[in-house]
């Protein structure tokens, strides 16, 4: 059974904004470039999903793989950094 493209995140505002103008794609290149920001959008979560995970595990241990020195964490921190899926997102959203 096929789902609705709606329902993987439907408390997002603009994840249900991206399935708006993709019913309402009237060529086959917005239809395109929608479906692009779309793809862009879910590597962003998870990417975002992925480092919040990593950033809270604090009981491993890790060594720099040059000098074998124990790397210690300083804890979690929110961040903003600039990615190629992130960079090309906001070029889409324009």
């Amino acid at each position: 059974m096929q789902q609705s493209v709606e329902l993987l995140y439907p408390d997002n505002s603009d994840w249900q904004q991206l399935c708006q103008q993709l019913r309402s794609a009237v060529t086959l290149a917005t239809l395109v470039l929608t479906a692009w920001k779309m793809g862009l959008w879910i590597a962003r979560s998870i990417v975002e999903q992925q480092l919040t995970e990593r950033g809270k595990r604090q009981d491993e241990q890790s060594y720099c793989s040059v000098c074998n020195t124990l790397l210690l964490s300083k804890g979690f921190a929110e961040r903003q950094m600039l990615t190629l899926v992130n960079l090309l997102l906001q070029f889409y959203s324009k």
